[in-house]
């Protein structure tokens, strides 16, 4: 858990930030503070019911921002699970969040790649844009 500090799984190009488990199971949750994602790699991520990376709070930073990761063999059994779980970030009008070059393998029970089914508040539009190569 996150909570009010700085998360960072963030590698470079050719030498990803890796995160995996020898046993049991794990997942993230932030409550506050800030996310940093960039050049990375999740295996066996998520947990029964929660999902893999879940944003319930604070923000996430705009240039490590989930660019540039793979997710393998996610491990959630909730239909409403995903690897990335945005619904507490805000994302408003003047908020620009693209996230590019991402993979989602199979191989897992995770059955979401993002989620975001929290509408945003009155007056603000938001839209989801994907591209398949």
């Amino acid at each position: 858990r996150n909570e009010g500090g700085v998360f960072k799984m963030v590698g470079i190009a050719g030498n990803t930030a890796n995160l995996t488990k020898t046993g049991g199971s794990y997942y993230i949750v932030q409550n506050s503070g800030t996310f940093h994602a960039k050049y990375y790699r999740c295996e066996t991520i998520g947990a029964t019911t929660n999902g893999a990376i879940t944003i319930n709070g604070g923000s996430l930073d705009a240039t490590n921002n989930f660019s540039n990761g793979t997710f393998i063999s996610g491990s959630s059994t909730a239909t409403s699970t995903a690897y990335i779980n945005l619904n507490g970030l805000a994302i408003d009008n003047t908020t620009n969040l693209t996230i590019k070059s991402v993979t989602f393998n199979s191989g897992g029970t995770t059955n979401r790649n993002i989620k975001r089914d929290v509408p945003p508040a009155a007056g603000l539009h938001w839209f989801v844009s994907r591209t398949c190569l």
